[in-house]
């Protein structure tokens, strides 16, 4: 293997991998998010048929409250979404409001 296509391979691994992996969390709060809200927030979006399964931002709020995106892509060109805001409440994450849908295309400049 030359060293010229390594680029590429590592672009595509990380890209696969990119799923399984739980996005940082943001905001104010961030370092109050624990391993543990991790394994709740994939068991409410496994949960639920109206949010996609893919967790691409978890944005603190407050230590109780975070607004979640999450996708899906669909195959042509365009990613599902949904947003919603979660709450703890008795050391257990819930969503509160509505579950917002919106698709995005997906544009890529690699050729």
């Amino acid at each position: 293997m030359t060293t010229r296509g390594l680029p590429l391979i590592l672009l595509s691994m990380l890209s696969l991998s990119s799923c399984a992996v739980f996005p940082d969390a943001t905001g104010t709060y961030a370092k109050t998010w624990t391993a543990a809200d991790n394994e709740q927030l994939l068991a409410l979006v496994h949960s639920r048929s109206d949010i996609e399964r893919t967790i691409r931002d978890i944005e603190m709020l407050s230590p109780d409250r975070a607004h979640i995106v999450t996708t899906k892509g669909n195959g042509s060109g365009y990613f599902n979404a949904t947003e919603f805001t979660i709450q703890k409440k008795q050391q257990s994450w819930t969503v509160v409001g509505a579950v917002d849908r919106t698709m995005i295309l997906y544009y890529s400049c690699i050729p």
